[in-house]
C-alpha cells in the first residue's frame, strides 16, 4: 500500500508542482482534488510548494 501512495504523491507532485498542498477525497460514490496556492504576502507566513521550493508570490492557474 504504501508504494502505491507513495507513486500517487509523486504524481501529484508533478501535476501540482508550486502548490502548496493537495487535498485528495475518494470513496464509492465520487472523487474529488482540491488544489491549494497560497499568496504568502497576503498570509504573512511562509512555506514550501509540493516541490520543495519556498513559496513566493502567489501562483494562479485559473
Amino acid at each position: 500500500m504504501s508504494n502505491k501512495l507513495n507513486e500517487i504523491v509523486d504524481q501529484l507532485r508533478e501535476m501540482y508542482p508550486e502548490a502548496a498542498s493537495v487535498e485528495l477525497f475518494v470513496n464509492s460514490q465520487e472523487h474529488n482534488i482540491e488544489v491549494r496556492y497560497v499568496n504568502t504576502e497576503k498570509a504573512g507566513y511562509s512555506m514550501k510548494s509540493l516541490n520543495g521550493k519556498w513559496i513566493g508570490k502567489a501562483v494562479s492557474h485559473e
